[in-house]
């Protein structure tokens, strides 16, 4: 699901890659290495992942420019929360 960017209202900035849309829930291809360690059998099953972007939206709500901040656990960033 894509939403348009709060930071620039749509017009393209450094936060929506100059897209207006920011993404809140992707999704992609496993890899079928993924099935190979979990025992399925990788030839007869593939998949997708989906995600909702728990991240995004923490982004959004508290208008954390960079989505590194979230993972960083620098307490100076962390402590305002």
């Amino acid at each position: 699901m894509d939403v348009s960017c709060v930071f620039c209202g749509g017009k393209g900035c450094r936060r929506c890659k100059g897209t207006g849309w920011m993404e809140i829930g992707g999704c992609g291809s496993v890899d079928p290495n993924v099935f190979k360690n979990c025992g399925i059998d990788s030839e007869k099953y593939t998949g997708f992942a989906f995600g909702f972007g728990l991240d995004r939206i923490a982004m959004l709500r508290h208008a954390i420019p960079e989505i590194g901040l979230l993972t960083s656990n620098d307490q100076r960033f962390l402590s305002q929360f």
